[in-house]
Parts: structure tokens; C-alpha cells; sequence
């Protein structure tokens, strides 16, 4: 952490700047306590420098990997990493899946933003050591589905929304599939839902794993299904609330400090992500504690009149058992009307409206305006991601 630090203060425009600007020396910051002495990283606040700015003077970006981050007002966001930092952060994956179970010659088959999305073998997989397939988020399931039977993969890789729109196509059309050894869901939250779907589609156990393109993988289950084990040897995790560190049971919003990409430092970067503290390790005995719970997105969360907020998984509870809905969104265009789009089956009715309409009210405890609107299709965001709720109430 001080080695980072330092390195960010003598590297960094933007760390040398907000460090005198808060008149911090490296030399004060030699404990994970000291490091609340800093000011908090945002997004908004990097994207007012140059991305020169940002990265490391030591760094030659002709020779970095680029990451882009899209957040929810779509705007591009780039990461930096050197050959070392992006070596680490696959191996750090790569430790996770192979602690849950995957082995050297497993077929892993990932379905990935287009961008994303490799043809060519690197040369360790040529040799069959981690074969790695590559398909778009964007194909249709049946399309999908089609290159999982002529693949057969061991291990499954995916957004959590695409591998459930895949599982509810086997479910309702009574497919039948070769059941890979695992499936790894990532980028968006997965709630019980969406975990059975996919277990009973693909007759496996699903692994979820979290994390963000500015840090790569940062926490993952286990077999034992306890909580997400955060990598606390390569990042610094840090739970508050109202700026107060969180007890443990408590929920609070992440901030993280990385401690391996030295080609753009990230120190006390708030991400925006809400999760919760365990209060117990895991049962598995693996060195790394856990996050209890994780509940989406700062700006997924409904913002009520009092001012406290309302999380999206509990939208997911209620909503995903409404007859005749296939699909929701939930978009809170004022502090008092909500609109809900929703695409729909011949088994929806005025009733299941009723029911929509009753029961936001209900959850929320508070009477407001609520629209309901039938659509065709949820849209994506240009990530792949499916957002089921976003406001676009001022946090």
C-alpha cells in the first residue's frame, strides 16, 4: 500500500495534484487507517483530466492494455494496464476459477461484449491449456445455445442476465444440453431467481463473481456458497457509510484501493457498488474474508422522500413472480412517479397490473405515481448489461 502510494504521489499528475491540494504527504499514510486521510476517488472527478493525466509517467501506453467502462449515463471511461498489471489481474481470476474447480484443459466458453469478443488461440491454448471461446452477448439464445451443444464446454462464463435469458430458453422449450462442470455469472447482481433458473437449465452449480472494469475481479464465490471472498491481498477494501466506516452486518458503499496496477494508480477509488460486511468467515476456510451480500449499484437504488434507499434485488423478489411478465424495468423519474416497463405473456391481466402497481407501493411504504408501460423488449445498455432499475433521483 505505501509502496503504491508513493509511487502514485511521484508518478500521478492527478494524485500529485490531490494530494497538496489536501495537504497529504505520502509519508503520513503507513497504516489501512492512515488511508482515510485521503479524499475519495470518483469517476466524475477523473474525467475532468486528461488520461495522460491519470496514468503513470513511467508508463508507455503503446504497450498497455486498454480497458473502456461505460456507466450509466453511457459515457466512456479508460483504464490502463501495463503487460505486468494485466498478467496479474488474469491470474487473479484464473486462481478464483481454479479454487472453485476448474482444471488446465476445461473448455471455457464466455459470452462477451462484441468488443470483447477473441478468434485467435493464444499459444498456450493451441496446446489445449485453458481453451478459451469467445461468443457475443448480442446473439440471440437460440443462436447461443446452438454453439454450447457443437462446443460442449466444461465451464460457462457470462452476465449474469445473458446466462439466465439462455437458461429460460432451455427451461420453456424443454432443451436438453450437455451440463458444463460450472457456470461463473459476473457483472450484475444474481438473486436466488436467476440462480435456480440457471441450476436447473444446465444441471451445475453457478458461481457468481463480482467486481468492475476499473479493477477487474475483486471478490467471487466458493463451492460453499457462503458470501464473495474479497482478494485482499491485491486490493484494499474499504465499507462506509455517510463517510464512516460500516460494522460488520451493515451495508455501505465500496471503495477500493489497488494495489497492483502501478500504470494508473487507483487510491480509495469509490466505484459505487453497495454491499455488506460479514460478520462470519467462511466456512470453507479459505484465507480471505467475505462480503455477505451484494446489492447493486448506488444508482440502481430507489431514493425514497425520506432520503433513505430502497435496493434493487428486493424489485427482483417481488417482480420476477408476477404472472404473465417475462421481463421489468423499473425507472424512478422523480422523487414521486415511477414507470414500470415491462414485457409480457398471454398470461398477464389487469389483475397482474393491479398486483405491480399495489405491491411497489407497498414495498416502498409510500404513495406515489406509478406508471406502468408494455413493451417489446428491455434494452440493453451498450455494455450488455441489463439495468432492472435505475433513478434518476439526485443521490
Amino acid at each position: 500500500m505505501r509502496l503504491m502510494i508513493h509511487h502514485a504521489y511521484k508518478s500521478s499528475r492527478f494524485y500529485n495534484q490531490k494530494f497538496k491540494h489536501a495537504n497529504i504527504h505520502p509519508e503520513q499514510i503507513k497504516t489501512t487507517e492512515d488511508l482515510r486521510k485521503i479524499p475519495l476517488t470518483t469517476k466524475k472527478e477523473l474525467m475532468k483530466y486528461d488520461f495522460q493525466d491519470l496514468v503513470s509517467n513511467t508508463t508507455n501506453l503503446s504497450q498497455c492494455h486498454v480497458s473502456r467502462t461505460s456507466g450509466s449515463t453511457g459515457t466512456n471511461f479508460s483504464i490502463a494496464y501495463d503487460q505486468h498489471a494485466y498478467a496479474y489481474e488474469r491470474a487473479l481470476s484464473l486462481r478464483a476459477n481454479l479454487s472453485c474447480g476448474q482444471r488446465f484443459y476445461d473448455k471455457q466458453l464466455t459470452i462477451d461484449r462484441p468488443t470483447d469478443v477473441k478468434t485467435n488461440f493464444q499459444w498456450f491454448q493451441k496446446l489445449r491449456i485453458f481453451p478459451l471461446y469467445h461468443t457475443s452477448i448480442f446473439q440471440q439464445p437460440q443462436e447461443i445455445i446452438q454453439i454450447i451443444d457443437e462446443i460442449k464446454p466444461d465451464i460457462l462464463y457470462g452476465f449474469s442476465s445473458s446466462i439466465w435469458n439462455l437458461a429460460k430458453c432451455i427451461i420453456n422449450n424443454d432443451l436438453e444440453i450437455l451440463p458444463p462442470k460450472l457456470v461463473f455469472t459476473t457483472a450484475e447482481v444474481l438473486d436466488q431467481k436467476m440462480r435456480s433458473d440457471i441450476s436447473k437449465a444446465f444441471g451445475c452449480d453457478v458461481l457468481d463473481q463480482f467486481g468492475c472494469v476499473e479493477m477487474g475481479r475483486t471478490a467471487w464465490e466458493c463451492p460453499a456458497h457462503s458470501g464473495y471472498h474479497m482478494d485482499i491481498d491485491s486490493f484494499i477494501f474499504e465499507i462506509e457509510q455517510d463517510a464512516q466506516p460500516v460494522d460488520d452486518g451493515s451495508q455501505g458503499e465500496l471503495i477500493y484501493t489497488n494495489l497492483y496496477n502501478y500504470s494508473m494508480p487507483l487510491i480509495r477509488y469509490q466505484v459505487g457498488d453497495i454491499a455488506v460486511k460479514s460478520s462470519t468467515d467462511c466456512i470453507c476456510n479459505r484465507p480471505f474474508p467475505v462480503l455477505s451480500k451484494i446489492l447493486g449499484r448506488k444508482d440502481d437504488f430507489i431514493i425514497k422522500s425520506d432520503g433513505s434507499t430502497f435496493p434493487p434485488i428486493l424489485f427482483a423478489v417481488f417482480m420476477k413472480y408476477q404472472q404473465g411478465v417475462k421481463s421489468y424495468r423499473i425507472v424512478q423519474e422523480s422523487q414521486d412517479f415511477i414507470r414500470v416497463l415491462i414485457t409480457i405473456d398471454d398470461k398477464y391481466s389487469k389483475q397482474t397490473e393491479n398486483q405491480i402497481i399495489a405491491g411497489i407501493r407497498d414495498l416502498l411504504n409510500e404513495s406515489i405515481q406509478i406508471e406502468i408501460e408494455i413493451t417489446e423488449e428491455i434494452q440493453s445498455e451498450m455494455t450488455g448489461k441489463i439495468r432492472s432499475v435505475i433513478s434518476k433521483v439526485a443521490k
